[in-house]
């Protein structure tokens, strides 16, 4: 039929029979897909007690974008019934049955190369068997990553490269489930202690240096600890993770399996901070008389005990310094958090001593205070270390015992040149001449005669001379004092006021200002220079180093230094930063040099503190900038605030000309008598 009309017919049937299959296709694929998504094979781990569903088709809602996944305390890291099931795909390349074969085929590849579920295993031929397509893994705790499942997306296609191999190969070292209950664990110790040291000197209580296996899974079982969830085989997994093959866990084992990411995240989230490094240069706490005092009935007339005990430090300057290192370490470790509580802590600091008793010891207490459980071990210098690459605790570095000073601490010592200068400034000192004359002082000095009958003011020597040695009377009454006896007690029930002690006072202040400062800049600078010895190089250099290592990432990285010493070495360094009329140090006093990074910058903070007793904070000390070009100025008239660091070092080497080896020291001390 060639009709116009009968054609058009036959077009529009031709049309709607093909939509019609169209449509009954379509319905009919929907429901079959609606249907397998209910029904669809699954693959099951087992972490220990855990079973896990391993889906080859996804309809999960979980993965929703609206619903982000909770993970479920109290821990986080290995599976529990309640952690989402993980996507595994496959990207079809022909039928589902081959898709399926290819699956089984490519796990049972991987479980060969782990050998980790041997009673799991399957052939790609009994993959064939749809009563064998759920394979159970088991023991393949590396498998769950549960970053992996916080990525994963809701996909359209059921069949969708998601799978990698070598993702599921990786060990439990790698697996970040398992890092994240490590972490955990980590982060419940910490907020129960505080301190990772602490945690494990609580659990290294005997001082051995390691924690043992056994000792520390029983410390995984504890109530308190909260991992209640966690398996036997799992808490075995843990114990064995820290790389304990002698059975021992020392600290860099236990800070790196627990600690480390925890501390790196804590640091980033606190920001770095523009404080690089600190360099304390610190008094000695309270120590005994150098000397007898024949009329002071406060101290043994003893020969022998002045042999033992002369100049030795007093228990309360241990406890003095104990006290500054508890300030100090709250104060640069827990607010500024100077230094991560890391196993390279040791690395980061640099301590080093005179060779007297009195600093060792006292340097000794101030770590205590400020590493409470970190322990110490002491070298001589020049000594070669002898302590292990893991070695946990501090080094203290002693001066040389060979000879009793060196110039780093003790420039003033045996320095003939110093002497020249001190002995020309006391000569042209007016205060001693002054006082000499003055009635009110005559009779202070006749009483302090009677009091205590001490050799540095005895009616022997020149008058002048006698107050000019007031300073040691001044130490006196500090060691009395620190010690809460009565000041200068004896037989004769004379007592002391507080007018004789103010007197004492300014005499006291007036000679250690002549010995170091002189009475002219010119005398100032020669007496500084020489008298602070090595230690300005020292701190110069130690700030060169660090900035070195901030820029380079080369060694020596120390961000604390500190340095025990005398209240002679304090008084010389602020001498020859060009300062005057300072407070007198006493005991446990410090300068303390702050090194800052800002805005592309170095710069120098520097505080002083005269008396600890009084000023609690090193953050409550005020600033001091260095008078530039060689100038001297009252230090309480100095301005307030930050240094370049370049512009300090200018100043200490090139316009005050600091000495910068021991022969440099040497020569300058014995050129007085070549004049």
């Amino acid at each position: 039929m060639n009709h116009p009309q009968a054609q058009t017919i036959r077009i529009i049937f031709v049309v709607a029979t093909g939509t019609a299959a169209l449509i009954a296709s379509g319905l009919y694929y929907y429901f079959y897909f609606l249907k397998k998504g209910k029904t669809q094979p699954q693959l099951t781990q087992k972490t220990g007690s855990t079973e896990v569903i391993i889906n080859k088709e996804t309809s999960s809602p979980l993965f929703n974008k609206s619903e982000p996944v909770n993970y479920p305390p109290p821990h986080r890291g290995l599976l529990n019934d309640r952690d989402p099931v993980m996507v595994i795909e496959r990207k079809s390349v022909g039928s589902r049955r081959k898709n399926e074969e290819l699956f089984a085929e490519e796990l049972y590849t991987a479980g060969r190369k782990k050998d980790s579920y041997p009673e799991g295993k399957l052939s790609p031929k009994e993959s064939r068997d749809p009563s064998k397509r759920g394979i159970q893994l088991k023991n393949w705790g590396s498998a769950t990553h549960r970053d992996f499942l916080a990525n994963a997306k809701p996909q359209k296609k059921i069949y969708h490269n998601t799978l990698k191999i070598d993702e599921l190969e990786k060990d439990a070292s790698d697996d970040k489930i398992f890092r994240k209950t490590l972490d955990h664990i980590g982060q419940v110790l910490l907020n129960k202690s505080k301190s990772i040291r602490k945690i494990f000197r609580r659990l290294d209580y005997k001082y051995y240096g390691y924690l043992t296996v056994e000792a520390f899974r029983k410390v995984l079982d504890e109530p308190e600890l909260g991992l209640q969830e966690l398996t036997t085989e799992e808490k075995d997994t843990i114990v064995n993770y820290c790389n304990c093959a002698d059975g021992k866990i020392d600290y860099k084992e236990f800070f790196t399996t627990f600690f480390e990411q925890t501390i790196k995240k804590q640091l980033r989230t606190q920001g770095k901070g523009t404080l690089k490094q600190i360099f304390v240069i610190v008094r000695h706490g309270s120590r005994f008389p150098l000397h007898p005092i024949p009329l002071n009935s406060g101290w043994s007339s003893n020969e022998q005990f002045w042999k033992l005990y002369g100049g030795k430090l007093t228990p309360r300057g241990i406890n003095q310094h104990y006290k500054l290192g508890l300030r100090l370490g709250t104060e640069y470790l827990q607010e500024l958090r100077l230094l991560p509580d890391s196993h390279i802590l040791p690395e980061m600091l640099h301590v080093y001593t005179s060779n007297t008793d009195r600093t060792i010891f006292s340097v000794s207490s101030l770590l205590d205070g400020m590493f409470p459980y970190v322990s110490q071990s002491f070298v001589v210098e020049d000594e070669p270390e002898r302590q292990s690459r893991n070695y946990q605790g501090i080094r203290i570095h002693i001066a040389t015992v060979s000879k009793k000073n060196t110039p780093v601490l003790h420039g003033y010592k045996n320095n003939p040149k110093f002497d020249h200068f001190k002995k020309k400034a006391f000569d042209n000192a007016s205060l001693f001449k002054e006082v000499a004359k003055d009635p009110e002082y005559i009779a202070l000095l006749d009483k302090l005669w009677q009091m205590t009958n001490h050799e540095c003011i005895s009616p022997e020597k020149d008058i002048v001379k006698r107050f000019s040695s007031f300073g040691t009377l001044y130490h006196q009454i500090a060691i009395e004092r620190a010690l809460k006896m009565q000041l200068f007690a004896n037989i004769k029930n004379l007592y002391l006021t507080p007018r004789d002690e103010e007197m004492i006072e300014i005499l006291a202040r007036e000679s250690r200002h002549v010995t170091f400062c002189g009475n002219t800049p010119a005398e100032q600078q020669e007496l500084g220079r020489a008298g602070s010895g090595l230690l300005p190089f020292a701190i110069i250099d130690s700030f060169s180093k660090r900035i070195n290592n901030l820029n380079t990432q080369e060694p020596p990285r120390k961000k604390i230094v500190i340095f025990s010493a005398h209240d002679f070495t304090i008084m010389a360094l602020l001498s020859h930063f060009g300062f005057r009329n300072w407070a007198l140090p006493n005991f446990s006093a410090y300068v303390i040099l702050e090194l800052h990074y800002i805005k592309g910058k170095y710069y120098v903070v520097l505080r002083y503190n005269s008396d600890p007793a009084r000023i609690k904070k090193p953050s409550d000390l005020r600033d001091y900038i260095i008078p530039t070009n060689g100038q001297c100025i009252n230090m309480e008239d100095s301005q307030k605030g930050l240094m370049e660091y370049e512009e300090f070092e200018r100043i200490l080497m090139e316009t005050k000309k600091s000495f910068i080896s021991e022969e440099d020291w040497y020569q300058d001390a014995h050129s007085i008598n070549q004049n």
